[in-house]
């Protein structure tokens, strides 16, 4: 019996636009996330990226690399958090006292 293919739409944004990933992979079912990121075709596409480094999301919801990826998961790599909330909205804060 044959392993059942599915669609996984992969999301990665950067900073950086020439980083800006979105691909459609056809896998076997019963794949986690840590053995997706080791396939040949998905490797080659993000050997720019340290994977070890994020986090990942299924349609905005934080999931754990044994995750295993369903037919048309939107599997997200978020970056990660360089300031904290509260350094961020000070920051954001003390901007817009200096520009007022």
């Amino acid at each position: 019996m044959r392993n059942k293919i599915i669609s996984i739409n992969l999301i990665y944004i950067n900073d950086n636009p020439k980083l800006k990933i979105s691909l459609l992979f056809k896998i076997e079912k019963g794949v986690s996330i840590k053995k997706f990121f080791k396939y040949k075709e998905v490797s080659d596409v993000l050997k720019k990226i340290s994977i070890s480094k994020h986090k990942f999301g299924i349609f905005g919801n934080i999931v754990r690399d044994d995750y295993i990826l369903q037919n048309h998961d939107r599997l997200e790599i978020y970056n990660p958090i360089k300031l904290s909330p509260k350094t961020r909205r000070n920051l954001i804060l003390s901007n817009k006292r200096k520009s007022s």
